[in-house]
């Protein structure tokens, strides 16, 4: 930046005392410190704006990283989901027809086979 001694500054003050006047130096000198303020109001306003720029990326990479590990997490899920169907559709599925004759008999627990003896219900 500039680099002003006391010296110089005096030297200033005195060439604009010179030049302005003693009636036009105060009006002169407010001016130039509302356009130092102005200046400075603008400068903190860009280094706000800055530094929200900045942490805006920084949430766009942590947004970026977030929506990797969900579209991850989903397609791990989707796999594990069809794996599942498919080992429960392997379980379900039906058990091919033997067209061998069945050999084993298919008695009642009480011991007496009422599968050929039904009756309808009528007392007969």
């Amino acid at each position: 930046m500039l680099d002003f001694s006391i010296s110089k500054l005096a030297v200033l003050a005195l060439l604009a005392l010179l030049v302005l006047g003693p009636e036009k130096l105060p009006k002169v000198a407010a001016q130039l410190g509302r356009w130092t303020g102005r200046a400075k109001v603008m400068a903190r306003n860009l280094r706000a704006q800055l530094e929200q720029e900045v942490g805006y990326d920084e949430l766009l990479k942590e947004k970026q990283k977030a929506e990797a590990a969900l579209e991850t997490a989903r397609n791990t899920t989707h796999a594990q989901v069809q794996d599942v169907n498919s080992s429960i559709q392997s379980s379900t599925s039906p058990q091919p027809i033997s067209t061998e004759p069945n050999t084993t008999s298919t008695a009642h627990p009480s011991g007496n086979d009422n599968s050929h003896n039904q009756t309808s219900g009528t007392g007969v």
